[in-house]
C-alpha cells in the first residue's frame, strides 16, 4: 500500500516536473524568438491625455459611438467645397471647416464570399455599390437611428445585421426556418465573413489579416499566418469561389507595390519606398515595422512567420512599453484614435 502510494506520488511529481520543463522551454523559444525577429511589442494609447488601457482602444472590446467618432475631427484650412440645398443648387465655400475621415476600424467590416467588404461605421453602412451589385446585396434599410441590413444565408437561414447611430453597436441576428435565433455581437475593428465558412483558406481575404488604416484611409495588410502583406491593395480572389485554383499555383508575393502615398509621406509612415513603388518588406521569419507617432511614441508592429497574431509595442520617450497581441480578424487604426 506504501509502495503504491509512492509510486503515484513519484508519477505525480515527474509529470510536475514534465509540465514545468515543457513550460520553461515555451517561455525560452518565445524568448528567443522575439528576440531574433523583434517580436516585442506594445500598445499605449492616450487620448486626450489620458492614459486607455491598450488592449481595449487597439482592438476594442466596446462600439465606437457616434460622440467618439465626432472626437476624431480635425480641422481643414483654406479649403474649397460646395453646400448644395438640392440637385443643381450649389454654392461654392471657402475657407477652414472640421472634418472627419471615416476608417474601417471604427465600425464593423463583414467580407463577402467575393472577397469584397462592406462597412458599418457610424451608424452608416458603407460600399452601397459592393452590397448592390453583390448577389449577396440583401435589402439595406436605413433608419434615423441606426438602420438594418437583411441578408438572405444557404440553407433559409436569414442574417439581419442591426446597427445604432448613436452607440455605434452592430449584431447580427440569424434566424432559421423553424424560427430559431442567435445573436451575435461585433464591435469596432471587428472583420468577419458574411457568410459563415464561405471564404476560400488560400484567398487573401482580410479576415486573415491584421489590417492597419492609414490616417486617409488607405489599408495595410499583414497576414503573419502566410508572412506576407500588403500595400492598399489584396490579389483578386478567385473568380470562380467553389472551385479556387491552388495556391502552389498561384503563389501570393511577399508584398505587393502601389505608388499611392508621395515618397515623403511613405516613409512617414515607415513604409519603404522602391523604384517600383512602396513595400512593407518581410523575411523568411516574419517582419517589423515601425512608426513614429505624433507626439514622439515609437510604435513597433512585429509578427513571426506562421503567427496568427501581430504585437504592437509602444515605446513612450521615458522608455516605458506596453504590448498587445492582436489577432487576426482586426482592423486597427496606424495612428491611434483620440
Amino acid at each position: 500500500m506504501i509502495d503504491h502510494a509512492e509510486s503515484a506520488t513519484e508519477k505525480m511529481l515527474a509529470e510536475l516536473r514534465r509540465q514545468l520543463h515543457a513550460a520553461a522551454g515555451r517561455q525560452i523559444r518565445r524568448r528567443h524568438r522575439r528576440r531574433i525577429s523583434a517580436v516585442v511589442v506594445a500598445a499605449l494609447l492616450l487620448l486626450a491625455g489620458s492614459a486607455f488601457a491598450a488592449p481595449r482602444i487597439l482592438f476594442p472590446e466596446h462600439d465606437m459611438g457616434r460622440s467618439d467618432i465626432d472626437r476624431q475631427m480635425t480641422t481643414v484650412v483654406n479649403d474649397s467645397w460646395s453646400e448644395c440645398s438640392a440637385p443643381g443648387r450649389c454654392v461654392q465655400k471657402h475657407g477652414s471647416h472640421g472634418q472627419v475621415t471615416m476608417l474601417p476600424s471604427m465600425g464593423v467590416t463583414f467580407v463577402l464570399p467575393d472577397g469584397s467588404t462592406v462597412e458599418v461605421v457610424g451608424g452608416a453602412i458603407g460600399m452601397m455599390t459592393s452590397v448592390s451589385k453583390s448577389p449577396w446585396g440583401g435589402k439595406v434599410d436605413p433608419t434615423a437611428g441606426g438602420g438594418t441590413w437583411t441578408v438572405e444565408l444557404p440553407g433559409g437561414t436569414t442574417r439581419v445585421v442591426r446597427w445604432d447611430t448613436k452607440t455605434g453597436s452592430v449584431v447580427a441576428i440569424n434566424q432559421d426556418r423553424n424560427g430559431s435565433t442567435t445573436t451575435t455581437a461585433f464591435h469596432s475593428g471587428d472583420v468577419v465573413p458574411l457568410v459563415p465558412g464561405s471564404l476560400d483558406p488560400t484567398a487573401r481575404t482580410p479576415e486573415k489579416a491584421v489590417t492597419f488604416d492609414l490616417p486617409d484611409g488607405q489599408p495595410i495588410y499583414v497576414f503573419p499566418s502566410l508572412n506576407e502583406t500588403f500595400v492598399v491593395f489584396l490579389p483578386h480572389p478567385p473568380a470562380d469561389a467553389a472551385n479556387p485554383p491552388s495556391h502552389a499555383a498561384n503563389p501570393a508575393p511577399p508584398s505587393i507595390m502601389v505608388t499611392t502615398h508621395p515618397a515623403d509621406q511613405a516613409r512617414s509612415f515607415g513604409l519603404t519606398v522602391t523604384p517600383s513603388g512602396i513595400v512593407l518588406p518581410v523575411t523568411d521569419r516574419g517582419g517589423i515595422w515601425d512608426v513614429t507617432l505624433p507626439g514622439g511614441t515609437r510604435r513597433e508592429i512585429s509578427w513571426s512567420a506562421g503567427d496568427d497574431f501581430v504585437v504592437v509595442t509602444d515605446t513612450r520617450s521615458d522608455g516605458s512599453q506596453d504590448d498587445v497581441e492582436v489577432p487576426i480578424g482586426h482592423e486597427l487604426p496606424l495612428i491611434p484614435f483620440r
